[in-house]
């Protein structure tokens, strides 16, 4: 391959894997990243010394032209007040200029600058594994291109080589880019080595500098991702294929390092009222969590006495929850119900972690005596990175016995709202629900009734709607099948009918167990929808939607999608969310890895726990390696190696027939020049050493092939001719 052609890939390869940090980071719309990667991609295919249009004077006058106005445009967006996404799409201007613009070394070395700024934009923008690919690629491909780039800056700016009869003649750069034989696929590769060492030195620096933010970006917020389900109105003619959507967006370790015994519930929002198809929240009663150092308390204020040990006596039943959750266009925050407390990230110097609450009621240990509609959420609903959260759960719940003998609740003003129904209902819909409960005492059996009731429909997502009927009374009378919306708003509705308190709650249910990183990450897929009732004085979980197809686990795929995942939530533990408190922690547990480390058992445990991992990986490694070479054996022709090889031994051979004749080699010499000298002293084998130069030169160099018998003839009329004192005799 041509040093040219290999330089103006690598360029290319270089500035592509900086634009896609930006690309992959959702902050450029559609319409731009297509736009600038297909016409940046055109411009590998146009040459501007080869096409008269691109070297025109207009040409380069009409793109400063554009940039001047494209600048204006970017700075009135920053008055706006979108400064970074405006300098960003300036970013990708500026790039399709330079690469149109392409006739020296020195624009070159702007697009290499360009691209620098798009990786540190990207940093900014892109929280997602994808980055440390793009960022790694970004590493190999700088440390090709601007060795490459060094070497064709030296070209241009010294390109006289002595070679002629009269001395130094000035030669195109165009004949030494068009080389094939200054740069070949072992350069790649040992560079590629250099690259890999540069990356370490990246990660080491990393992790060691303090990690001090000066928060330059700190206004911006990523998008996140639009999650079904969640909203302050759930229309239930809205959702369509929730399952097909395999996106995770929450991964929960828990401290034993084993999966719960039964699916979670992970409860998100809860919805008063019901119209039409449509729960929203009407109460006012959202309680967020605003402080994060210190101890927060939400509920009674008297539960702000408790002293720290009561405080640890009401968490020690439950389920810890250490949850991470991506990015989302909600504040909710999800736990498994029920939630008793919550614990906020320790802060940077490892001082002591915020705990919320969630109880409601005075000095009651029970955290689920909690009588209001408490949806909990945070004040960062802009945030940019994932975040980082502890739930203490009570998954035991109320005593059946005591749910089965509860007594009907008397209505007042609090609980009126979750008993209150349309009035327009039809009222078949109450009726149905009074004959279900007809021979039900209690509001725990007759929810019981209607769940067993409900759960003889047929759950799909392929939905069939009659828009003559309320879509509840489409769903009970005609369809009898829906998905888990038209399930839990059905027995929420029909409750209410029969003076049940009951609301709605949206939220996640399941999840599968990451065998790898020993956590269980909850997908979009995982969407859920059930009911909450009210008992005496609880809050009780309960769930009509019927067992949905059974899903098909285990497989390769599934292994490698586990492996992926878990990668990734290592990326943002110890990348994203990587601080000056982390590096404390890290430097704190140092020695305690080491006394770990040193115990055989303990050792021999984590071995096998990645060996997979690690196999697979070296595996993998090796596999490439094999390919890569055999792909080099198959490209590499091996004509040309030994044409290039008998050419050096042919002109070395002749080199030292002319040294025994007296025409010694200087230092630095080269073969022209010595052929002019051999030639200036009429040496009778001056003609076929000029000849055997010339092949060398082409054969060498060049990469022409050359026949071997043409070598050999001249190299021996080389050896084979007179000394000059014998021709002059013999010509006398």
């Amino acid at each position: 391959m041509r040093f040219s052609a290999i330089h103006k890939a690598t360029s290319y390869l270089m500035v592509l894997a900086a634009f896609a940090t930006l690309a992959l980071s959702h902050e450029l719309s559609p319409p731009v990243v297509i736009g600038t990667f297909v016409i940046a991609l055109g411009s590998y295919f146009f040459e501007p010394a080869r096409h008269a249009v691109l070297r025109a004077r207009g040409w380069s006058t009409t793109w400063n032209a554009l940039t001047l106005a494209v600048f204006a445009w970017t700075l009135l967006e920053a008055i706006r007040g979108e400064l970074l996404s405006s300098g960003v799409r300036f970013l990708c201007f500026l790039l399709v200029n330079k690469l149109w613009n392409r006739k020296s070394s020195r624009d070159y070395l702007q697009a290499y600058v360009v691209s620098f700024l798009m990786l540190v934009a990207g940093a900014a923008l892109n929280n997602d594994l994808a980055y440390a690919g793009c960022f790694l690629a970004y590493v190999v491909f700088a440390t090709w291109t601007l060795t490459l780039f060094h070497l064709r800056r030296e070209m241009e700016e010294n390109y006289l080589i002595k070679h002629s009869d009269d001395g130094a003649e000035r030669v195109e750069v165009e004949r030494i880019l068009n080389s094939r034989r200054i740069v070949g696929w072992s350069f790649l590769g040992a560079t590629s080595l250099v690259s890999i060492g540069v990356f370490i030195c990246a990660a080491l620096t990393f992790f060691l500098i303090p990690r001090f933010g000066f928060g330059f970006f700190a206004t911006h917020s990523r998008r996140g991702g639009l999650t079904v389900g969640f909203s302050d109105r759930v229309d239930l003619d809205a959702y369509g294929r929730v399952k097909d959507n395999p996106q995770v967006i929450m991964r929960i370790e828990f401290p034993t390092g084993t999966p719960p015994e039964q699916p979670l519930h992970l409860r998100g929002v809860a919805f008063d009222r019901y119209e039409h198809g449509r729960w929203s929240r009407t109460i006012s009663d959202n309680a967020q969590l605003r402080s994060w150092s210190g101890y927060t308390f939400v509920g009674h204020a008297a539960i702000e006495r408790l002293s720290g040990a009561r405080v640890r006596a009401l968490l020690d039943h439950a389920v810890e929850q250490r949850i991470y959750l991506d990015p989302l266009d909600t504040s909710v925050l999800f736990g498994a119900a029920t939630a008793i407390a919550y614990q906020m990230p320790q802060n940077a110097v490892g001082g002591p972690a915020p705990v919320a609450l969630v109880t409601h009621g005075s000095d009651e240990p029970y955290a689920m005596e909690r009588r209001y509609s408490r949806n909990f959420t945070t004040d960062l609903v802009e945030r940019k990175n994932g975040l980082r959260y502890t739930v203490f759960s009570d998954l035991s719940g109320p005593d059946p016995r005591t749910l089965a003998a509860a007594e009907d609740v008397d209505i007042d003003e609090e609980l009126a709202p979750y008993i209150a129904v349309p009035h327009d209902l039809p009222p078949r819909i109450a009726e149905l629900a009074r004959s279900i409960t007809a021979k039900k005492s209690g509001p725990w059996q007759k929810a019981e009734a209607i769940r067993d009731y409900l759960q003889r429909y047929k759950y799909t997502l392929d939905l069939k709607r009659d828009e003559r009927y309320e879509p509840l009374e489409d769903f009970l009378f005609v369809q009898r099948a829906g998905h888990c919306e038209y399930f839990a708003s059905a027995m929420a509705v029909m409750l209410r009918t029969v003076g049940v308190p009951t609301r709605s709650v949206n939220g996640f249910y399941g999840g599968e167990w990451n065998s790898f990183g020993h956590y269980l990450a909850v997908r979009q897929g995982d969407a859920h929808s059930w009911v909450e009732i009210y008992i005496g004085g609880h809050w009780v979980t309960v769930d009509p939607t019927p067992p949905g197809a059974a899903v098909p686990v285990g497989g390769a795929w599934t292994t490698l999608r586990q492996m992926l995942d878990n990668i990734e939530l290592a990326w943002f533990k110890y990348v994203i969310e990587y601080d000056l408190g982390k590096q404390v922690e890290i430097a704190r547990s140092v020695g305690r890895w080491a006394q770990f480390a040193s115990k055989r058992d303990a050792l021999d445990r984590l071995v096998r726990r990645h060996a997979v991992q690690v196999g697979g990986g070296v595996a993998l490694i090796f596999g490439a390696w094999m390919l890569l070479a055999a792909w080099r054996r198959r490209r590499v022709p091996q004509v040309r190696l030994r044409r290039g090889a008998e050419a050096l031994s042919a002109f070395h051979r002749a080199v030292r027939a002319l040294e025994r004749r007296g025409f010694t080699r200087t230092p630095g010499e080269t073969g022209r020049e010595l052929a002019t000298r051999v030639r200036a002293a009429s040496d009778p084998g001056a003609d076929s050493f000029g000849q055997l130069v010339d092949l060398y030169y082409a054969a060498r160099f060049g990469a022409i092939p050359v026949a071997a018998g043409d070598l050999e003839r001249l190299a021996q009329e080389v050896i084979r001719a007179p000394k000059l004192e014998q021709h002059r005799a013999r010509a006398a």
